[in-house]
């Protein structure tokens, strides 16, 4: 299952990828993917999204993990406690799921989309977003 969560309150001190959030972020996801019991394929971290790629034998497993991720991680970045709601809502909309059909191929289609994405994490890191114009003077 291919897992897209994205919010554009998540830039800034408040993007996935601050140094103050990545790490806790990516501890975050593989915990609960381990709670949860469903296995963590393949993780990338953008910035102002997610991308997770996972196996679950069961839909219940699934719920518990995306739903334990999408109340727990807003708080952790806006360091609010439960029941204290932030006032708005953090994520875009609902999560964007796709089934990726176990075989060689369609694995290699979405690797390679998950790198694309990796590359573009590592560039923002950097300072460079690739939505911003850039100038040439």
């Amino acid at each position: 299952m291919h897992v897209i969560l994205k919010s554009s309150r998540a830039k800034g001190a408040n993007s996935f990828l601050h140094p103050r959030n990545k790490k806790r972020v990516d501890h975050l996801v593989r915990r609960l993917a381990k709670n949860s019991g469903v296995e963590l394929r393949d993780y990338v971290n953008v910035g102002n999204h997610l991308h997770i790629l996972l196996k679950s034998a069961h839909r219940g497993l699934f719920n518990r993990f995306l739903r334990s991720l999408a109340g727990i991680l807003p708080r952790q970045i806006f360091g609010c406690e439960k029941g204290s709601p932030l006032g708005f809502a953090f994520w875009d909309g609902r999560p964007f799921t796709k089934i990726v059909a176990e075989g060689l191929r369609p694995f290699k289609i979405i690797r390679a989309y998950f790198d694309k994405n990796r590359r573009q994490a590592q560039h923002r890191a950097e300072g460079f977003d690739f939505w911003q114009p850039v100038n040439s003077s």
